[in-house]
C-alpha cells in the first residue's frame, strides 16, 4: 500500500531502553517501506543518514533511500543483525534508534499492543521473546526454549525453595493494557 502512513511509534525517552520504538511495516520489501519510515522519523526530529537491516529478512534492499524532501540515507545490511530489528541514525556519532520490527503478517491486536508499549518506552527483552509473548510471532520449531522458558525451568520451585513471581512480559493480546516491562 504505497503512500500509506507508516505504523510507527517512538518512545519519548529514546536511547534509554532496550528499544526506541516499534515499526509494523506492511511488507518486507524495504524499497517500499523505507521512504515512509524515514519521513516519519524526520517528522519526529530524527535525522537519519544511515539505516541497518538484516539482509536475509528483507527483500529489495536499496543502497540509498530517502523520504519526501529528505537527504538520502545509506542502507547497510548484515546477517548478524536480528531480523526483527532495524537501526537508524546519523553517521556523525549521534545515538541511533533501535526499532522493533513487528512482522507484517502479525494480527492487529498483538501488533497494536506492541506499538503502544513502544510509545510508552516499555519494550524490553530480546526481540523474538517480545514478539512471541505478545502473540505477534509464532514460536520457532527448532529455536529451543525462549530465555524466559529456560529461566522458568531453571527456577522451578522445589518443595524446599521459595516461590517467586513469573518473569514479566507481554499482556495477553486481548488486553488493552501495556504490560511490557522489565523484570525486577
Amino acid at each position: 500500500m504505497a503512500g500509506a502512513a507508516p505504523r510507527l511509534t517512538l518512545s519519548p525517552d529514546r536511547g534509554e531502553g532496550s528499544f526506541d520504538g516499534g515499526w509494523w511495516p506492511r511488507t518486507m520489501r524495504l524499497t517500499d517501506e523505507l521512504p515512509g519510515l524515514l519521513t516519519a522519523l524526520a517528522g519526529a526530529d530524527e535525522s537519519v543518514r544511515r539505516v541497518c537491516v538484516n539482509g536475509d529478512a528483507w527483500t529489495a534492499i536499496p543502497s540509498l533511500a530517502g523520504g519526501s524532501g529528505l537527504p538520502r540515507a545509506r542502507v547497510d545490511w548484515f546477517r548478524t543483525l536480528d531480523r526483527r530489528v532495524v537501526t537508524a541514525g546519523s553517521d556523525g556519532g549521534l545515538p541511533r534508534l533501535r526499532l522493533l520490527v513487528i512482522p507484517p503478517e502479525a494480527a492487529a491486536g498483538p501488533a497494536r499492543v506492541l506499538l503502544r508499549a513502544a510509545a510508552a518506552g516499555a519494550l524490553t527483552g530480546s526481540p523474538g521473546e517480545i514478539l512471541r509473548q505478545a502473540g505477534a510471532e509464532a514460536p520457532a520449531k527448532n529455536d529451543g526454549p525462549t530465555h524466559a522458558e529456560a529461566q522458568a525451568d531453571e527456577d522451578a520451585p522445589t518443595d524446599d525453595a521459595p516461590t517467586r513471581d513469573a518473569p514479566t512480559g507481554v499482556a495477553a493480546p486481548e488486553s488493552s493494557a501495556v504490560a511490557l516491562v522489565a523484570s525486577p
